[in-house]
């Protein structure tokens, strides 16, 4: 496959070398996500890259390309408290067949970078939590 090929089946633009070669598939997971609204927006799994292009990020920047996720409901209900997120919603996501690859990263265990297949539509695979 050539480079070209490989960087068309991301929904965003990479870096050479991401998602790195650990990254393993996703589909048939669980993860826990904020979003802005019920039903999700296609905004809401966007990398921070895509939504702040301008901004430096202390991470990687294959990381700041990726859609945060949490492995389990109590950290993304951690994560809820901090008045950033105070807004934000609770969903589930069960990823299905070929959504993409995903990685623990960061300082916290529970804390998974996705990198999303491109044409893969997360939004019907998402169910909100109260």
């Amino acid at each position: 496959m050539s480079m070209a090929d490989e960087k068309q089946l991301w929904a965003e633009d990479l870096p050479d070398g991401c998602p790195p070669n650990d990254a393993l598939s996703v589909d048939g997971q669980s993860f826990f996500r904020l979003v802005e609204s019920i039903p999700p927006l296609e905004r809401d799994f966007w990398s921070q890259r895509k939504l702040y292009p301008l901004k430096r990020f202390n991470t990687s920047e294959c990381i700041a390309r990726a859609c945060s996720l949490t492995t389990t409901l109590d950290a993304c209900n951690r994560l809820k408290k901090l008045p950033v997120h105070s807004h934000k919603r609770v969903i589930q996501i069960r990823f299905t067949t070929d959504c993409g690859v995903g990685k623990r990263t960061g300082r916290e265990p529970s804390h998974f970078s996705w990198w999303c297949r491109n044409g893969f539509n997360p939004i019907p695979c998402c169910n909100e939590l109260l």
